[in-house]
């Protein structure tokens, strides 16, 4: 989640993995895999998620989607939600 939030408030995967990777770990590499993975789905699971929440698809970019989600639930709250509904998540 600290990952996510660096890189949607618009912080360089490098600078989040100075800020974020000396706590939690992860390299710029993995950040920049994990980055990939979510933009990657984003289209199915905004899918199933926009039957929960329409108004977060009033958004242009797949980021800003993601922004007015997470300012709303957790992250673990909105995947638990897509593995219910059968989608696979980490």
């Amino acid at each position: 989640m600290a990952v996510l939030g660096c890189l949607l408030s618009g912080m360089s995967l490098r600078k989040c993995a100075d800020t974020v990777g000396c706590i939690l770990g992860p390299s710029e590499r993995t950040i920049r895999r994990w980055w990939r993975w979510l933009e990657a789905r984003h289209a199915l699971f905004s899918f199933r998620l926009l039957d929960r929440e329409p108004e977060w698809g009033r958004v242009v970019h797949w980021t800003d989607f993601w922004r007015r989600a997470l300012a709303r639930e957790g992250l673990r709250e909105l995947m638990a939600y897509l593995d219910n509904r059968g989608l696979i998540v980490p």
